[in-house]
Formats: C-alpha cells, sequence, structure tokens
C-alpha cells in the first residue's frame, strides 16, 4: 500500500491520504500506518485520527520546529514511511453483551420484514458475525463497524429518530454502529449493549479504537439489567 499523499491541515495537522484500494486491504494498511507512527515516538505529535481512507495526524508546531524538523520535511517522511498492513492476529478483541429483546431491538421486526428473514434468523446472523472498528465518528466514541453480513444489509430509515438510546446497537447498509449516548440517528436499531463506550474520565475516554476486532454475546433482559448494575 503506498500513500497518495500528504497535505498540510492548517499549522498544526496534516492530513495522510491512501491510495484506494478494497476495502479489506485498506483497512489494515491504515492501522499498520498508525502503529508506525506511534512506534517513531515522535514528541510533537499529539493524537492519531484514522478515517475510512485518511488518518487525521495533530501535532505541536513549535515542537516539530525544536525537534529539528520542517513541515515539509516530516510530510515527506510520513510519505515515505515504512509501514506494514496490520496483521488480523494483533488486532484486539473486543467482545460485548447485547439484550436483542423488544424495547431494545427497536427496529428488529422492521428489518426482519425487509429482509424477508424471521426474527430470530437476523439476530442469529448478527451475533454471529465479526465486525472490525474502522474508525471513530459523529460522536465521541461512536465505533462504525465493518463486517455485517449481506443478508442484513438494509439502507437507512426512511425517518431518522429524533433520540436513539445510549448503547443501541444499529445498523444501514453495510455497516453496524453503536450510539455511545443518546443520539439523533437514522440506523435501524437491533439491539442494545449495557457497556458503556465513552467515558470522559476514562484514559483512553473511548472503549474502542480503529482495528479493534468486535464481536457480541447475546444476553436477556435479566442479564442486561445485571450488567448496567455491576
Amino acid at each position: 500500500m503506498t500513500l497518495r499523499r500528504v497535505d498540510p491541515l492548517g499549522d498544526s495537522a496534516v492530513l495522510v491520504e491512501f491510495d484506494a484500494a478494497p476495502e479489506a486491504a485498506l483497512r489494515p494498511a491504515i492501522v499498520g500506518f498508525c502503529a508506525a507512527v506511534q512506534a517513531r515516538s515522535w514528541p510533537f505529535v499529539h493524537d492519531l485520527v484514522p478515517g475510512v481512507q485518511s488518518v487525521c495526524i495533530h501535532y505541536d508546531p513549535v515542537r516539530l520546529a525544536v525537534s529539528g524538523w520542517t513541515a515539509p520535511s516530516w510530510c515527506a517522511a510520513l510519505a515515505a514511511l515504512d509501514a506494514a498492513p496490520a496483521k488480523p492476529s494483533a488486532a484486539r478483541q473486543q467482545r460485548l453483551p447485547i439484550c436483542y429483546e423488544a424495547g431494545f431491538g427497536l427496529d428488529l421486526e422492521r428489518v426482519a420484514g425487509q429482509l424477508g428473514l424471521s426474527v430470530d434468523a437476523v439476530i442469529e446472523r448478527h451475533a454471529a458475525a465479526l465486525y472490525q472498528v474502522v474508525m471513530i465518528g459523529f460522536a465521541p466514541g461512536f465505533p462504525y463497524l465493518a463486517g455485517l453480513p449481506q443478508a442484513l444489509q438494509v439502507p437507512r430509515r426512511a425517518s431518522p429518530r429524533s433520540a436513539v438510546p445510549a448503547g443501541s446497537v444499529a445498523i444501514a447498509q453495510d455497516l453496524c454502529g453503536i450510539y455511545p449516548v443518546q443520539l439523533p440517528g437514522g440506523w435501524h436499531v437491533v439491539g442494545r449493549t449495557p457497556v458503556r463506550l465513552f467515558d470522559p474520565y476514562r484514559d483512553p475516554p473511548s472503549l474502542l479504537r480503529a482495528g479493534d476486532q468486535v464481536s457480541f454475546t447475546p444476553v436477556d433482559r435479566h442479564g442486561f439489567e445485571a450488567l448496567c448494575t455491576s
């Protein structure tokens, strides 16, 4: 995987864009690039924000200069950085409980009807899949998860909800997502997890990060409530 270009975003960030490639090849390339940047331990780098086809790097321009770099020379170094694609075995494994029961899977019946499947079949296929966090976006801690089975892919809701409960696990097109807090949203809610995905007092605040592999473990309502109080 080669880098397409590295462009400045103001005076304290750069955007590293990757060549177009099949998504399955692009994700490990981006995760591997982030790991390579982190391994350099550049003291002026503040944050790495991976996206679907790019990485935004925030940095301190004063510390960059003190470290002996100019912005153009560092951009050239980033473009030439030797970064091996991340191996799937190196990904963090995250297993999240999920309740699909009435009151949690708000759109399960609608989704099942659209797909011509039973509710149980939708649950079984959703819970059996292995997902990967493509990026965190939309809201703090909101993961975009690739890996939704083709048999479960549906368009977004025609009418978005004004308030989707925190922890809601939802699907739209070829992605699955989890609402970290109550938010408006137009994805189909199929279940809910009691796990808190974003906590500003936690370090790091977001439970998930790009590259993580995520799987779901079904629990009933009692199990969900027990986990909420534990």
